[in-house]
């Protein structure tokens, strides 16, 4: 399971995301796939409970931010919105948005993607 406290996660370049779609696209959003920095291994979505994971054989997670909207939703490719449960592993489970809001922030050289204002995810 994906714990936001254990793993740092590493996004695809933002323009990659943009020219480069692989699945569907949502309107103004910014779509990628999730790579664990340590290892560069693609981070992988179990579909049934919606839990990320790193390796094995689960489909590869394909995710979007609307940046345009006011209300900052993390989509995964089976149109469910993703969410931070109390155990601070990262979940994508139904397609009702939760309260957490998601972003992307620019810090020095790096992108970060941010839950609830809190930097957790850093796009190379």
């Amino acid at each position: 399971m994906l714990h936001l406290k254990l793993v740092t996660l590493v996004l695809v370049r933002v323009a990659t995301c943009l020219s480069l779609p692989r699945q569907y696209v949502r309107p103004n959003a910014c779509c990628f796939t999730l790579h664990d920095s340590s290892t560069d291994e693609t981070v992988r979505q179990q579909t049934r409970h919606g839990l990320l994971y790193v390796g094995g054989s689960q489909p590869t997670g394909w995710y979007c931010i609307d940046l345009s909207g006011a209300k900052k939703v993390l989509w995964d490719a089976f149109n469910n919105a993703c969410f931070v449960n109390p155990d601070k592993e990262v979940r994508c489970l139904d397609p009702i948005p939760s309260g957490d809001s998601w972003g992307m922030k620019q810090s020095g050289d790096d992108v970060l993607v941010t839950v609830n204002g809190a930097h957790f995810i850093s796009v190379r």
